[in-house]
């Protein structure tokens, strides 16, 4: 029971790895590249152990940019950080012409390629190792 627990959990840690690695590598390669400000730095609590005097959280950047067709765009940056950055720099924003609203900023962080890579490959980790966990048929 727990092997195929561990097959479906890992098939959906892939697929959602490696949708967001392809998207990000889509938007690298074909979006539109602007120079943004950063208007806004909210935090984010972290998702576990929200009431440990060591939780840190991140920040996710909200930055504004006006596309290649004249439109103001606020957007907030998928991928939370730990600030380099702070309220009124300038950054590279890289957006989808069709959703500007998607936009991130341009830079391999900001992209988060390597985490979600990283999910992709946890997720195919737990697929092999469930499977091979699995029973096989019994010997007669």
């Amino acid at each position: 029971m727990y092997e195929a627990a561990g097959v479906v959990t890992g098939l959906i840690c892939a697929a959602v790895g490696a949708w967001g690695w392809l998207r990000g590598v889509w938007l690298a390669r074909y979006g539109e590249r602007v120079t943004g400000t950063v208007v806004g730095l909210p935090w984010s609590p972290p998702l576990l152990d929200r009431d440990s005097r060591f939780a840190t959280g991140t920040y996710r950047a909200v930055v504004t940019f006006r596309t290649a067709d004249g439109r103001d765009v606020r957007a907030s940056a998928p991928a939370g950080r730990n600030p380099a950055i702070v309220i009124g720099d300038p950054v590279q924003v890289v957006y989808d012409p069709r959703r500007p609203s998607s936009a991130r900023i341009d830079t391999l962080s900001g992209h988060a390629t390597l985490a979600w890579a990283a999910l992709t490959a946890v997720g195919l980790v737990l697929m092999a190792v469930a499977l091979a966990h699995l029973p096989g048929p019994s010997p007669i």
